[in-house]
């Protein structure tokens, strides 16, 4: 809806939903993948080692959340791909306005793209040349 309350030309919410389903998508595919590599390492652990039965235990249990996190992501792969067809309902534009201004990309991290994040070693900063320039001239 415009700020007049006419229908926008254009994709619906609905139609971006459905578009943007492949991510869930894909995010499930890797999830998956994560835990048939936790599997695969279970079956190279020697039993009668008290340690590798901690860690068999260990990997069991991650392998079982990572599927079933798979499980939900792919339902919710399915259920945006539904709302395709979902009616344009009536939208005031100045808050998602706002949040698109404060909205920055993000990485696999969380982390601004773009932003440089300091190295480290172990838990100490690792200082850059340019890191040192740029506090002797401040």
């Amino acid at each position: 809806m415009t700020a007049q309350g006419e229908m926008a030309t254009g994709p619906t919410c609905g139609q971006g939903l459905a578009e943007n389903a492949t991510l869930p998508g894909r995010i499930t595919q890797l999830i998956a993948s994560m835990a048939d590599i936790l599997v695969i390492h279970m079956g190279a652990l020697d039993l009668s080692d008290e340690s590798a039965q901690r860690e068999h235990v260990a990997y069991r249990e991650l392998a079982e959340a990572l599927r079933d996190a798979s499980v939900d992501l792919a339902r919710i792969a399915v259920r945006m791909g539904g709302y395709r067809d979902l009616p344009m309902g009536r939208h005031d534009p100045a808050p998602s306005s706002r949040a698109a201004a404060r909205a920055r990309p993000r990485d696999a991290d969380g982390d601004e793209r773009g932003r440089r994040r300091p190295l480290t070693s172990g838990s100490r900063p690792i200082r850059r040349k340019t890191d040192r320039a740029d506090a002797v001239s401040a």
